[in-house]
């Protein structure tokens, strides 16, 4: 008995080794996401659930806001929590742009019954797990198109397909701040890396997206300041230059 114990121990240990080093190897060097930060009039605030996905609550007029991305929690407790503090309600979010369909960013979305729901239209059975054995309920008020800019109150919101991580992830461009969901991450030495190959549909064409947005978004001459992620910290004041590095770095 006590031999048997003893090799149910180590097998324990080894599988905490292993879970450990696989974390490390999926995570180790990106930086943390805080639990809350501004960037400018944004408010980026992660969700309380162990994935710690972050969301913004960015102003779009007087007692509007819209969101980027919804979360974990299906109760919308982290974003409620803020918007309270900014002295609003669940009725005050009048769009969530969703950067992608996988559950941590979608959880709260109906918990939000005045906002438009809101992604690219490759990423709409996704949204809605037609195709799965739970389907959500969730359906896209208005389907987004690549290169288009949608006007929420006084905020233009412009709008890029990257897909890679899944078939109809985007990135959004929002006064100067670019969100990329789960498309790419950040590292603590300042450095860009693109979407997790385990977590991805095709990890090929998420880096091949990526160089063709900075092309795009460099040819273009719109602001870029800084680069928020869904699951790292942002790289703020750096401007498109983590993005430049890493395709001078991956250059396909």
């Amino acid at each position: 008995m006590k031999t048997f114990s003893k090799y149910v121990a180590i097998v324990v240990v080894v599988l905490l080794v292993a879970a450990g080093v696989a974390f490390g190897l999926l995570f180790g060097g990106l930086q943390e996401s805080p639990l809350k930060q501004q960037v400018g009039s944004m408010h980026l605030i992660t969700d309380g659930s162990f994935v710690r996905s972050t969301i913004a609550i960015i102003p779009a007029g007087p007692n509007e806001v819209v969101l980027v991305d919804a979360g974990l929690q299906s109760t919308g407790e982290a974003i409620l929590a803020e918007l309270a503090a900014m002295h609003l309600n669940a009725d005050a979010v009048k769009a969530i742009f969703l950067t992608h369909g996988h559950p941590d960013h979608i959880g709260a979305a109906a918990a939000f019954p005045e906002a438009q729901l809101m992604a690219l239209a490759e990423e709409a059975d996704l949204v809605a797990e037609r195709n799965g054995p739970n389907p959500t309920g969730l359906e896209l008020d208005r389907k987004l198109h690549d290169g288009e800019t949608v006007q929420i109150g006084s905020l233009a919101v412009g709008v890029y397909a990257i897909p890679g991580h899944t078939d109809g992830s985007a990135a959004y461009l929002i006064d100067g701040v670019l969100f990329l969901g789960d498309s790419a991450d950040a590292r603590t030495d300042q450095s860009m890396q693109s979407a997790h190959r385990f977590f991805s549909n095709n990890l090929g064409q998420n880096e091949e997206s990526l160089r063709q947005l900075y092309r795009r978004l460099e040819a273009s001459g719109l602001e870029v300041r800084t680069m928020a992620f869904a699951h790292s910290g942002v790289l703020q004041g750096l401007g498109l230059a983590p993005l430049a590095a890493w395709v001078q770095d991956n250059p396909g």
